[in-house]
């Protein structure tokens, strides 16, 4: 219990001293502790969900009623993908405190659209070794369990095994 109250002091004297507007947070330890520093310096809150909350945190998704500490109270607005946060507007969280930060396909193409000359692109195919001809498939990411590397892998390999042979897989 210290600790944590240890956090939450050090972290609003850090928003104060240093003028933050606004926390974003991501795991839940950090959650916990920016919700109650976002409540003491009256700032906005945003809480990152990436992934799958069923298996990246399934004690606190599966058990932990969000009607029983209502989301107002911990952060301004849950940001992530649209998949998990229909999941939390199915577990009780109103859809005002959803942020959708991807589209169902995961890119938003107004914010990363291809910047890179023709050339350069071909360029940087070159320097890495990667045909032109071939589509690129990238992990942007953490290597961990709980980030499903293995189902991207699975994917690659069966879009090879379909006939989509020109097929680069890079890890970033």
């Amino acid at each position: 219990k210290r600790i944590i109250i240890k956090i939450i002091y050090d972290l609003v004297r850090y928003i104060k001293k240093h003028k933050i507007e606004l926390i974003y947070s991501n795991g839940f330890c950090s959650f916990f502790c920016s919700s109650f520093a976002s409540l003491i310096t009256n700032i906005k809150h945003f809480r990152f969900i990436g992934g799958d909350l069923t298996k990246n945190e399934p004690f606190h998704f599966n058990n932990w009623k969000f009607n029983v500490l209502p989301p107002s109270w911990l952060t301004d607005k849950y940001c992530g993908g649209v998949f998990i946060l229909d999941k939390m507007h199915e577990k009780g969280v109103p859809r005002s405190k959803l942020l959708p930060l991807f589209t169902p396909g995961g890119v938003d193409s107004e914010l990363f659209k291809p910047s890179m000359t023709i050339s350069e692109k071909a360029n940087l195919r070159e320097k890495l070794g990667i045909p032109s001809e071939n589509l690129v498939i990238a992990w942007l990411g953490r290597i961990e369990s709980n980030m499903e590397v293995r189902n991207t892998l699975k994917l690659v390999k069966e879009l090879k095994e379909r006939g989509l042979d020109k097929l680069t897989f890079l890890i970033i």
